[in-house]
């Protein structure tokens, strides 16, 4: 299997470097002159080439080929939740990653409690980096602004696939209507934290349309609720 490089700026046909944290991973790898490589940058393309020189804080790859990624979802897939506890968050976000989510956004509700700072995200950004590496996408899963619930259900306005997780003994018929094309985000799907919505935030995500997923009968933590909704909206 050909190993994969992430460059955060344009990739051309010819000589391209690596610095920093890819180098590190060249070197990790044990990659030598010669080796091939795949570089991407989040463009949906991959950049075919092989390992042209080494050092120790710069790597040159000479891209010989490009060739479009056709791994990617032909409709975009929202999943919002609060932050898990702990490593949990990197769990939560390799494995969006890893379903094909297009984005997730970091909510704010009443039972939250892990509220993502300005120097978290660049940490979040990593980890979409490394699972966007093993798993194959060349496109990157966008992480958004931490957002309070009541902005957040009146972001999507026009949107039909909009789900929200809540334990109820009536939920809406899972289903979701792919028939329109021109609509420029698909689904959405949001999870609360692990004490659940409230009533009150519920009421109001169904007074803006929204409909109720049941994701089964047992209380499910963030990240495996996330999981599932996005399995559910994605079948």
């Amino acid at each position: 299997m050909i190993q994969r490089f992430f460059k955060n700026s344009k990739i051309m046909l010819g000589s391209n470097e690596l610095i920093d944290d890819e180098v590190r991973h060249i070197m990790a790898s044990r990659l030598q002159r010669g080796n091939q490589i795949v570089l991407f940058n989040g463009d949906g393309n991959d950049y075919h080439g092989f390992l042209d020189d080494i050092k120790r804080n710069t790597a040159v790859v000479f891209i010989e080929r490009i060739i479009e990624n056709l791994l990617e979802r032909t409709n975009e897939l929202f999943i919002a939740s609060p932050i898990p506890k702990g490593d949990r968050e990197h769990f939560l976000i390799e494995k969006l990653v890893e379903l094909g989510v297009s984005c997730w956004i970091p909510l704010k509700t009443g039972r939250s409690i892990i509220h993502p700072k300005d120097k978290s995200f660049a940490r979040l950004n990593k980890y979409v980096i490394e699972a966007s590496k093993q798993c194959g996408r060349s496109k990157m899963m966008e992480i958004g602004p931490l957002t309070q619930w009541r902005e957040f259900i009146n972001q999507f306005d026009g949107i039909t696939n909009r789900w929200v997780a809540h334990i109820s003994e009536n939920p809406d018929v899972f289903s979701v209507d792919r028939s329109n094309s021109q609509q420029g985000i698909k689904t959405v799907g949001a999870v609360g934290p692990e004490g659940g919505f409230s009533d009150i935030e519920i009421e109001e995500a169904i007074s803006k349309g929204w409909k109720i997923a049941n994701l089964g009968k047992t209380i499910l933590r963030i990240e495996t609720a996330a999981l599932a909704m996005a399995i559910k909206l994605d079948n």
